[in-house]
């Protein structure tokens, strides 16, 4: 009886004590070297951007707030070990979808909701950008600007033209989860 009654309390200490244990880090990044250095990661409990001024608010795991510039955080992961890039200096963090050998993608989803009179709907509109490498500056993604920052031969010129005029350069591909322009040229 003891024992069934030992294994009833431990249990219940462990289900009341997991969620502090199981809560999920976020690392923040000062620099894309501080980034590359895996032996001196700064990590916190949340990462929230100020409303009212260009800072974020970090909270570490005691409870603490500290207010750091955007201009101070180069990127950040989050607890699910996504990472994003800090893209001004309003805080503007975007998704890093994708790194090779020769483009970065990243993705913002933003609220596209209509509103007609008495009518809503709602919608999120994904807005998608590149840069050469992670350390590089960021551009909205367009066929201008993937021909000014790449040599692209002719036949990768031929495969971006056709996926502008299908309306695939933004889009993934439902099969495969991959950017259509990452199968097609980037790969």
């Amino acid at each position: 009886m003891k024992s069934r009654s030992f294994i009833y309390s431990s249990i219940f200490v462990l289900l009341t004590f997991c969620p502090y244990f199981a809560i999920g880090q976020i690392e923040v990044y000062r620099s894309y070297e501080h980034y590359q250095d895996a032996s001196n990661k700064e990590t916190y409990k949340s990462i929230t951007l100020s409303s009212f001024s260009n800072n974020f608010i970090l909270r570490d795991f005691q409870g603490n707030k500290y207010k750091i510039p955007c201009n101070n955080i180069w990127g950040y992961t989050n607890e699910r070990k996504i990472l994003y890039k800090v893209r001004n200096h309003r805080g503007k963090s975007l998704k890093v979808e994708i790194i090779n050998n020769r483009i970065v993608l990243y993705s913002d989803l933003r609220d596209d909701t209509l509103i007609f009179d008495n009518m809503i709907l709602p919608g999120k509109k994904l807005f998608v950008y590149f840069s050469t490498s992670l350390q590089d500056t960021i551009f909205p993604l367009s066929t201008q600007k993937l021909l000014e920052k790449y040599n692209l031969n002719d036949d990768e010129k031929i495969k971006l033209e056709s996926l502008r005029n299908i309306e695939r350069l933004k889009k993934k591909n439902s099969k495969t989860g991959e950017f259509h322009k990452i199968e097609e040229i980037f790969n």
